[in-house]
């Protein structure tokens, strides 16, 4: 199709459809395999669903998490090198949802088998319940409770309406707010944190300075695959 493409409605594009012009859509988009656009000329005031089996960088990043696991970190460096001078572009949306093999979302709850990541200023309506780790960036909003089988990670004001539990470690990061008990192996917490309920904790509590080392080494560390890569490994096999 040489021409633009203007719909009131929803729009679905078969399988290596050819769009040169622009395309506008008032409803969703549903985009099958091998469809070649230029992403820069679509709008779409709905859902942008894309058929292709799995996107280019996911395949990309369950290989770097597998030359983590077996210990190849030159090897990581020097492919991260190679995309930046071939000067590869991944179109990726600054805001996104991936749900891993085995994920569920109801109106009440969120469950994932590995780990959880919600975004800055993101909110949740429902519980979230990981067999990993849960991280709740900078003032995001959970109307719910948060169940971890391992950590649970709660950044600068963060606001949580329910409970916390966690079978590892509790870290809740300066001006958090938790509306209800907060539950782990051990928790760890700064000065201006806002518990409503009760603390449990098997080794105990600490109070822990604002901006703290401990924190930012945990982030650090989930976000370079450390705690994360096997979870997501298991959660794509």
């Amino acid at each position: 199709m040489r021409g633009d493409i203007t719909s009131d409605s929803s729009v679905y594009l078969g399988e290596r459809v050819k769009v040169l012009g622009k395309l506008v859509v008032e409803g969703d988009l549903e985009v099958g395999e091998g469809v070649v656009i230029d992403p820069e000329k679509v709008e779409s005031r709905g859902w942008i669903e894309i058929k292709n089996p799995i996107p280019l960088i996911i395949y990309i990043f369950i290989y770097l998490m597998e030359l983590l696991r077996r210990g190849e970190e030159g090897e990581v460096e020097r492919i991260i090198q190679e995309l930046v001078v071939d000067e590869e572009t991944f179109l990726i949306q600054g805001k996104f949802l991936f749900l891993p093999r085995g994920g569920r979302i109801s109106s009440q709850r969120l469950t994932s088998p590995g780990d959880v990541v919600i975004g800055p200023e993101a909110k949740i309506v429902g519980s979230v319940v990981s067999g990993g780790s849960v991280v709740v960036n900078e003032a995001a909003e959970v109307f719910g409770s948060i169940r971890a089988e391992e950590d649970v990670i709660l950044r600068k004001n963060t606001v949580v309406h329910g409970e916390v539990e966690a079978r590892g470690e509790v870290l809740i990061d300066s001006a958090a707010r938790i509306q209800g008990d907060v539950a782990g192996r051990l928790i760890r917490a700064t000065q201006d944190t806002i518990v409503s309920g009760k603390l449990r904790a098997e080794e105990g509590v600490e109070l822990i300075p604002a901006e703290s080392k401990e924190i930012e080494e945990k982030l650090r560390r989930f976000e370079i695959g450390l705690d994360l890569k096997e979870a997501f490994l298991e959660g794509e096999g």
